[in-house]
């Protein structure tokens, strides 16, 4: 991408990742400017290979897909922090046409055993069982602040409790 990003010719990038049957017609209803994209990277994007862990899967080595994770938990953005690495659009990287602004925020803890918003799952998953409790509940009051409709996605990073 670094070949080509910073080209004056180039007016729009979009990651449509998995976007479905209806591809052509909802990248067509962005760029005209028919509908505003609202999403966030769910994830870091280098510069370059060499911006990455050295365990990635990549065409070199594709016939052995085996990945070592010897980065420990300096994973995604985390990596990209701690190794001092500017990456060419940063974790919940989007764009919109238009401008929001947040206000009212507020965090409050809930007492003893959460039951609210539990959501009970059938997975095989063999870990904590206070894995899906509400420990906390963030609100905010979000409003568009330009003059084009659209929609926000709001995104809250947290800490582990042990670097809190």
């Amino acid at each position: 991408m670094e070949s080509w990003i910073d080209n004056p010719n180039v007016t729009a990038v979009i990651f449509a990742y998995y976007p479905g049957q209806e591809t052509g017609n909802a990248i067509a209803s962005i760029l005209y400017g028919e509908v505003n994209p609202s999403g966030k990277l769910p994830f870091t994007l280098g510069k370059s290979l060499s911006d990455y862990p050295p365990n990635g899967i990549y065409a070199e080595n594709v016939s052995d897909p085996h990945v070592v994770f010897e980065e420990g938990n300096l994973i995604d953005y985390r990596w990209f922090d701690a190794k001092n690495v500017t990456p060419r659009f940063e974790f919940g990287f989007g764009l919109s046409y238009t401008t929001f602004s947040y206000s009212s925020i507020k965090l409050k803890s809930t007492p003893g055993k959460p039951t609210d918003g539990v959501q009970l799952t059938k997975e095989p998953f063999d870990g904590k069982a206070t894995l899906y409790d509400v420990a906390y509940t963030v609100t905010a009051s979000i409003k568009n602040t330009g003059s084009v409709y659209g929609c926000e996605v709001a995104q809250l990073v947290c800490p582990r409790a042990a670097d809190v």
